[in-house]
């Protein structure tokens, strides 16, 4: 990405990001009751302005992670993560944009998984921006389905849709910069989101990659190592011990 394209990013993210707190916050007030009685048709069209603007409030963060990403300033705030509860999370701050859509998420996860050793914010990102591309995607009615399973060693997240899938041709490409699908709309998609959560992943050291057939729905999924700090020990004192021996 060239460095005038980044300064651009830059100085439209900050511009937007102050209109866009504005109209959540007017949303907010209608919603809350705050100016007065609302009908039902008026709180309709509340909402898609809601999910409108929780679109926007994404792309904005997008452009401001990625001119971060490529100019590699950013910082890991690193702590005990439970994915299951950063997919609810994400599911209550897109409940308007799913509503509108007329999609459910569902969530499969054991009880009893660990919590990883990860930026909980940065991979709010990374759920949030899939669940977004799902949502693209998806036909009215259908469901979006996450799963999360794992061992004491990795987890891994697979997000499913029911959309028509991905060509076969574009399955290397769809985690590039700028990269747009066909057959869809390009409203509220800047094509940085999946480029995104692939440099996420890979800060933590993990791997992203999508699967798909045509017409049935295409599945994302990401893997992480549950403590990349006992990897990174295991495989010091493993390569200690080989100069040791040698």
């Amino acid at each position: 990405m060239t460095r005038p394209r980044l300064d651009v990013l830059s100085m439209l993210a900050h511009d937007l990001k102050a209109p866009v707190v504005s109209i959540r916050q007017a949303c907010a007030m209608f919603d809350d009751g705050l100016l007065g009685e609302v009908s039902g048709e008026q709180l309709e069209v509340v909402g898609m302005i809601t999910a409108n603007a929780a679109t926007l409030e994404r792309m904005v963060g997008d452009f401001l992670d990625i001119v971060r990403c490529v100019e590699g300033a950013t910082q890991l705030h690193m702590e005990q993560v439970h994915l299951p509860a950063i997919v609810h999370a994400v599911a209550r701050q897109l409940a308007p944009t799913l509503e509108a859509a007329h999609l459910t998420l569902t969530l499969t996860a054991a009880a009893d998984l660990p919590p990883v050793w990860a930026d909980g914010a940065q991979f709010q990102r990374v759920v949030t921006n899939l669940v977004a591309n799902a949502v693209r995607y998806a036909p009215p009615a259908s469901a979006i389905e996450v799963a999360v399973v794992g061992d004491a060693t990795n987890q891994r997240l697979t997000l499913q849709d029911h959309g028509p899938g991905i060509p076969a041709a574009d399955l290397d490409s769809i985690f590039s910069r700028f990269w747009q699908g066909e057959g869809v709309s390009t409203s509220g998609n800047c094509g940085l989101g999946l480029f995104l959560c692939r440099a996420i992943l890979d800060q933590h050291g993990g791997r992203i990659w999508a699967e798909s057939e045509a017409g049935q729905g295409a599945r994302f999924s990401f893997e992480i190592p549950v403590d990349r700090r006992a990897t990174a020990r295991a495989l010091a004192t493993a390569t200690a011990t080989a100069t040791a021996e040698a």
